[in-house]
This record gives C-alpha cells, structure tokens and sequence, in this order.
C-alpha cells in the first residue's frame, strides 16, 4: 500500500483513483505498450490481464509482443464486471489472460469446455515430429471438424477452414477438453484442409506423450480398442455472424434473440447458427462418443511391434486383441503362473457376479415391499372407507404391519373381503328397527356390527354359516378364515 504515499486522490472517483502523470488513452495505447513492454525485455515471463475490448487491439498486443522477442498464449473467459456500467451492456465482456515466455519455449494450456480459446505464437512441427520419433511417442490420424454447420450452431465456410487448418499445428491434445495440465496427454504434428464437396475437413496427425504420461498410455491403449474413437476441436474466433439477421457480434454478450434462444435450432422453419470468422485452432480433446461435429473421428492409430513402426485403421484395429498364449510351448513352472493367473481372475469375475446378485436381490425384495406396502396402505384405506376405526395411530401403524407379514394368499383374500365390505356400504338397506332407536342405542348397535366383524388370533371365527347362502357371505367368510389362519399359523388347507 506504499504505492499510494504522496498520491493524490481524486475527488470526484467513484473508484478513489489518483493523479498519474500520463493517462493512457486509444490514441496513444500502442505507443504506451510498446514503450512499457520494450522496458521489460529483461524480464524472461510476462503475464498480462487484459480486457477484450481495450486498446490496443489484441492482435497489436501479440506484435508488440513478438517484436520483444516473446511468444504468447492466451486464455480467455466471458467475465461479468461489477465496477464499470455495473448494469449495462459494458459490463459483460471477455477477460484475457496473455503468458509470455522467450521464443522458441514449449507452450501447454488448459482449455474450458464451450469456452473458446486462443493460444497465440508457433511450434516447431518438424522438431516435435524428431522427438517423438526418438521417444517412441504414439502418432494418429483424426479428423479436427469439418466444413458446415455442427450440432453446437458453430458453422465453418470452407475458405474459413483453409485459412485455419495450419493453426492447429503445435496445439495440445487433452482428455474430453479437461482444464487440468495434467490430462495434456499429446500435441497436434501436422494439419491438413481437405476439399471434398460435403465432406469437406481438417484432417490432422497428432502424438501422444505416452513415455512420460500415464494418461496419455491409457488413452492410447483406448484408441486401439476403439473405445476412445471420436475428437472435439477447440478454437477461438475474431468475429461471429447471425444466420437469420446478420449482426456481427464478437462475444457472446452481443449475441442478438436468435443466437441466444435458438443456436443450433430452427427458427421460423430456418436454421439458426453463427458464422464464425478469424478462427484460430487452439487444441483438440479426446472423447468416447460424439462430439459437436459427429463425424470427428480417430480415422487411424500408429502401433509398434519389434521396434518397427506401423499403422492400421480404426476398423482393422478394434478386432485385434492380445494374441493368446500357447500352453504347449510353457514350461510347467509357467503353466502353474499361468493357471494361478486365470483362476484368480475366474474367483474375482465370481465375486463380482456374486455382489452384483446380492445387489440384485436386495433391490428386488425392496421393489416388492414398496409394492406391498402401497397395497397394504390403499386396503387399509378402503377398509377405513367402509367403517373400520382405529383407537389411536399406533394401533392403525400395527394393522399395517400386520398386512406386511401376510403371505400372498391370505393378503388377497383379506383385499376380496374388504372389498365386498365396501361394496356393500356402497348401498346400504334401510332397517326399519332403526327407526325408532335413540343415538345412544344406534351407537351400541354400531360397535355390535362393528364387533361381528372382527376375529381374534387364538378363537376360530365362526365357519358354520354356509358359504353358498350368498356372494356377500361366502366372500366374507373366504377372507377372515385365510386371515386368520395366517395369523395362528395353520396351514391354508386346515
């Protein structure tokens, strides 16, 4: 805070800025930049937070300096700003974030998904190319994207590709466009553009690190079995252009309705993209499934056997496996190796299967106890419909559980039942006893109905009435017997 000792401070600042001797404005920001960056030249890295749309423009900012004799990357990020026209359009721009090092040094960066990123200076392909093969790095043949419109409403003219294609050359090969530094798993050698009507591509060669990085091993082992099949470019671009009204915009907070509601849709019956222009490739990620572009693919992987380089299609590739050993040629010590090898595999696959079945099984008997349970609660609901009362929760919490324990066949003769019960309640017959019976009497007779109903767990009910008297009675009598012999525990037969 010392740098403020002897500063004036404005009085009129929202933001309590001071006096400085020459204020940087867009007529003399270049001269500024340069005369500044020339003064750090005996500064070996520069790091630079810039606004994108300050001045100098961004492509000054990358002469000035390459004329220092830095090469450069940069990062950017749409970043919401508080300070300056906190609630207008200003407020919503990209921040980026320039890293300069002495020429000629390698360059990593980390990318974020739907981001678009621009990563500025060159790489020495051919050089790359010796080094890899002196490490024994895995190459491939992909194709980056093709010309047209892909499934994000991000679309490419052919002339735009032709002038792209190079910028590929010397950008980072990651793990599904990860931002970590340590899922940079290879680089791009070489990119070509490919003019071939609708089909029309970049086709790059790119080489895994795989002698010093363990992801870029198991990518490379996944790429052979074809699991790892497709790509996903990633690039930066100067300006964008609306399909259905034409407005130029440079960052997607000046995207117009269209752009912002309906990218990579249709809109009144009319495709609805953005023409990107100045495109820049800034690096590839490597996926399991399809990409934005569905026919960006690993089309060829590099293979080495016996020190001899050589390279097979996809196709050809995802039906070679390791060939399988050939006992007779074992000694019995290696036989023995080999046997304790598979069986130990075979018991793993075992338990696996095992904890999977218990897995199973657990989520079965939880299936059925929900299913019981939903039932259980609908019957005892009905039951309560027709006239049946509990003395307190804990008692209707019982009956539940009660309901719970049956077995199959007692359960669904205790729903017949109820269910008559309810028909019948459906449509009651007049007693004309009831007529003249007061409301203390009518209650007592109530409880006796209520009581015939009801069967106790040590006292068989009553089964001397006749079944075949009517449908009402029969039902009734079917259903308290398998209750309660479910209940005492006697066979259903008894």
């Amino acid at each position: 805070m010392t740098w403020w000792e002897g500063k004036e401070i404005k009085k009129d600042s929202k933001t309590r800025s001071y006096e400085i001797p020459t204020e940087v404005t867009k007529a003399n920001s270049h001269s500024f930049f340069e005369g500044f960056l020339s003064a750090a030249k005996h500064i070996s890295h520069w790091i630079i937070s810039y606004r994108d749309q300050a001045y100098p423009s961004e492509a000054e900012i990358k002469k000035i300096v390459s004329l220092n004799g830095k090469s450069s990357r940069m990062k950017s990020k749409t970043h919401q700003y508080s300070i300056s026209a906190k609630h207008g359009e200003n407020s919503l721009a990209k921040e980026r974030l320039f890293i300069c090092s002495p020429s000629g040094a390698k360059a990593a960066v980390s990318y974020e998904r739907n981001v678009h990123t621009r990563i500025l200076g060159t790489v020495d392909s051919t050089s790359l190319s010796t080094e890899a093969e002196k490490a024994g790095d895995k190459q491939f043949r992909f194709i980056l994207t093709h010309a047209g419109t892909n499934r994000n409403g991000d679309h490419f003219t052919s002339d735009e590709l032709k002038q792209a294609a190079e910028t590929a050359v010397g950008k980072k090969i990651d793990l599904s466009h990860s931002q970590e530094f340590r899922d940079i798993v290879g680089g791009i050698l070489q990119a070509n553009y490919i003019e071939d009507g609708e089909n029309s591509r970049v086709e790059c060669v790119g080489e895994l690190y795989t002698e010093e990085s363990e992801p870029a091993r198991l990518a490379y082992k996944l790429m052979k079995r074809g699991i790892v099949s497709y790509v996903s470019m990633e690039c930066d671009y100067e300006t964008g252009e609306c399909s259905v009204c034409g407005k130029k915009i440079k960052n997607k907070g000046e995207y117009c309705s269209h752009l912002k509601n309906f990218k990579g849709r249709q809109y009144q019956n009319k495709p609805c993209f953005e023409i990107l222009r100045g495109v820049t490739f800034t690096g590839m990620g490597l996926l399991d499934r399809e990409g934005a572009d569905e026919r960006a693919e690993i089309k060829k992987v590099a293979h080495y056997h016996n020190e001899q380089r050589g390279e097979c299609s996809m196709a050809d590739d995802k039906n070679t496996r390791d060939t399988p050993v050939d006992p007779a040629g074992l000694s019995e010590a290696e036989k023995d190796k080999l046997i304790s090898k598979q069986q130990s595999e075979i018991d793993r696959l075992m338990k696996d299967n095992e904890g999977l079945q218990k897995k199973l099984d657990e989520a079965q008997a939880a299936h059925q106890a929900a299913v019981r349970k939903t039932k259980a609660n609908t019957l005892l609901k009905t039951w309560e419909e027709a006239g049946r009362e509990f003395e307190s929760d804990t008692s209707r919490s019982a009956e539940i559980d009660r309901l719970l324990k049956m077995s199959d066949d007692a359960f669904a003769a205790t729903e017949e039942a109820v269910s008559a019960i309810a028909a019948s309640k459906k449509k009651p017959k007049d007693d004309p006893d009831d007529e003249d019976l007061d409301d203390e009497e009518e209650d007592k007779k109530k409880k006796k109905r209520k009581a015939n109903l009801k069967s106790d767990a040590g006292v068989s009910p009553a089964s001397s009435s006749n079944p075949a008297s009517n449908d009402l009675e029969a039902k009734l009598t079917r259903g308290f017997m398998a209750a309660y012999k479910d209940r005492a525990g006697l066979p259903a037969g008894e």
